[in-house]
């Protein structure tokens, strides 16, 4: 029997090849991004996710991805230290913590 401890973050292993967009289910989980392609952050509008809230996003060995707003000009990321930008590289085998600050705002921790 496998017990979960509350420092225990589950993984929504993501290995197909594609876009993917981060979605309500992966609240307090782990995204490990195996396969090529970007990682997007949806408006408020379209997924409501609460202010405080965590998601952390894993690179597997062999693919970079990046971190892109759906939409630039409503949801804003913040790459701590360095201000807005467009989007974040993530290089391979790296993690970071992406934390919704404010309703289309986000900020993301290398």
């Amino acid at each position: 029997r496998e017990v979960q401890v509350a420092s225990q973050m589950p993984q929504n292993l993501v290995s197909a090849n594609g876009d993917y967009t981060v979605q309500y289910s992966d609240v307090g989980k782990h995204v490990y991004k195996t396969g090529t392609g970007d990682v997007y952050i949806d408006t408020n509008a379209n997924v409501s996710i609460a202010i405080g809230t965590v998601v952390t996003l894993v690179t597997g060995s062999t693919n970079s991805t990046r971190i892109m707003p759906v939409d630039s000009g409503t949801t804003t990321l913040i790459l701590s230290k360095f201000g807005a930008d467009a989007s974040i590289n993530v290089p391979v085998d790296t993690y970071v913590t992406i934390l919704k600050i404010e309703t289309d705002k986000w900020m993301v921790q290398t």
